[in-house]
């Protein structure tokens, strides 16, 4: 890059894997190299600062009984927010709570709900329309591990946050 901004043209050679004789030589050209690269560095800059892959699907953790959102979690949500605006009207977001075991059935569905709620909220508040954002809640009915040890509750009291386009 260094030598193309400088006007030298320089050359990669590629040798015949096979023989070990011949090969290919590629010369690239830096006329109007500086115009085309200030569009590429324009470009890169305007893209977004997330790990794209990393927002397919966040699982956000909660405290026994509590709904509300930790400062990482509200980081992790922003940015899924700002994904899903670049996307348009047309990329949306599924919200799936869950609840632990403790608790009545209609308690754990009731407090599933706030968590969604509080997801939502949360999703709404950086910019997404209400349409953009779906959310289910499921209490208790589908743990994702034991809820006999205190470590499997504490993976079941979760909200699954998917982008789908």
């Amino acid at each position: 890059m260094a030598e193309l901004e400088e006007g030298i043209y320089p050359a990669i050679f590629y040798p015949e894997s096979s023989s070990g004789r011949g090969g290919v030589s590629v010369v690239v050209s830096g006329v109007r190299f500086r115009g085309a690269f200030d569009d590429f560095l324009a470009c890169r800059a305007g893209l977004l600062k997330v790990d794209v892959v990393a927002l397919g699907a966040k699982t956000l953790h909660f405290a026994t009984n509590k709904s509300a959102l930790n400062s990482k979690d509200r980081r992790a949500l922003a940015e899924v927010a700002e994904y899903v605006k670049s996307g348009g009207p047309d990329r949306r977001v599924v919200i799936e709570a869950h609840a632990d075991a403790r608790g009545g059935t209609q308690y754990n569905k009731r407090l599933s709900q706030r968590r969604a709620r509080a997801v939502q909220e949360f999703l709404l508040s950086q910019g997404l329309g209400q349409s953009q954002v779906r959310m289910s809640s499921f209490g208790e009915g589908k743990p994702i591990a034991n809820n006999r040890t205190e470590t499997g509750r504490a993976q079941n009291r979760r909200a699954l946050v998917r982008v789908v386009n």
